[in-house]
């Protein structure tokens, strides 16, 4: 009877033993459901930063991922050859650079699959101009409305008068608004730079033909450039943020 009482007992341990194993298991193989914010009745990841300027909700940095939201992939290419050779197929690619920042060819903007995470999308022209309009621009980048975007510094070329030449003014940046826009660097007719301004790719074509997108550009590295919004090739590499 002694022995018995043993060998329940065993049988018995066994069991919860067992049971302990599989809660232990579930545990492991189930995955927490991502945390979620209302913003102004918008869920959003909370995983995501994300900054509110005005009545818009930007994400709080670039987009730094080489997948679209539906998980396919985006070739990372790792040479200007190969850069080039991806954009003559028009296919959406991606070049990193040595700091870390990811650039985009605006292929990537006309795939029908958003490269943005879930509650977010691409910006069009006019989000862009609504924030420069409630950072104080009247729907212009002004000076003004750059340095509340940036968080760097820069120089630009002015003409002095009295000396009849050409100097460097520095321009200082507060970030006010948040959005951190950061020295993202760019890739341009062949050209690659490292991050010396920032480029920022918008939904919205230049023309009928759609041979161009619009973008933003912030900084000072090109003297053929003017800072705000300009119409670009779809084959330049610029940074994308989502809103």
């Amino acid at each position: 009877m002694k022995h018995l009482h043993v060998i329940i007992g065993l049988v018995i341990f066994t069991i919860t033993s067992c049971d302990v194993v599989q809660k232990k298991d579930l545990e492991l193989i189930t995955e927490a459901p991502p945390k979620v914010v209302k913003v102004d009745s918008v869920e959003l990841n909370d995983t995501i930063p994300h900054v509110k300027i005005g009545v818009q909700v930007w994400m709080k940095n670039n987009v730094q991922v080489d997948k679209f939201s539906d998980g396919r992939e985006i070739k990372k290419v790792r040479s200007i050859k190969d850069w080039i050779k991806y954009n003559e197929r028009h296919l959406p690619c991606c070049y990193l650079l040595k700091s870390g920042t990811y650039l985009y060819n605006a292929y990537v903007l006309l795939d029908s699959i958003s490269i943005c995470p879930p509650g977010y999308r691409l910006p069009v022209a006019d989000d862009y101009l609504m924030l420069a309009a409630y950072l104080g621009g009247r729907e212009q980048f002004t000076e003004k409305v750059m340095t509340k975007l940036a968080a760097y510094d820069w120089s630009v070329e002015d003409w002095n008068e009295s000396t009849q030449s050409l100097y460097d003014r520095k321009i200082s940046s507060n970030n006010k608004s948040g959005f951190g826009a950061t020295k993202g660097g760019y890739l341009m007719n062949g050209e690659l730079n490292e991050g010396d301004c920032s480029f920022y790719w918008i939904n919205t074509a230049s023309d009928s033909l759609n041979t161009q997108q619009k973008a933003l550009y912030i900084g000072y590295c090109r003297q053929d450039v003017g800072q705000g919004i300009g119409n670009f090739a779809l084959e330049n590499g610029f940074s994308i943020r989502c809103i």
